[in-house]
C-alpha cells in the first residue's frame, strides 16, 4: 500500500498540475470575457444617456 502511494502521487501531481495548466487559461478567458460585457454594458447605458441629453 506504502509503495503504491509512493508510485501514485507523482502521476497525480503530474496530472493536476498539468490540468490547471488547461483550466486556468480557459478560466481567465472567460472572466476576461465577462468583464468585457460588462464593460461594454456600462458603456452602452451611457451612450445613450448622452444622446438623450443631447436631444433634450
Amino acid at each position: 500500500m506504502i509503495t503504491f502511494l509512493a508510485v501514485s502521487l507523482p502521476h497525480i501531481s503530474l496530472f493536476l498540475l498539468i490540468a490547471l495548466l488547461y483550466i486556468l487559461p480557459v478560466v481567465f478567458f472567460i472572466y476576461w470575457m465577462v468583464k468585457m460585457l460588462k464593460n461594454s454594458n456600462e458603456n452602452l447605458k451611457l451612450t445613450k444617456e448622452i444622446l438623450e441629453r443631447l436631444k433634450s
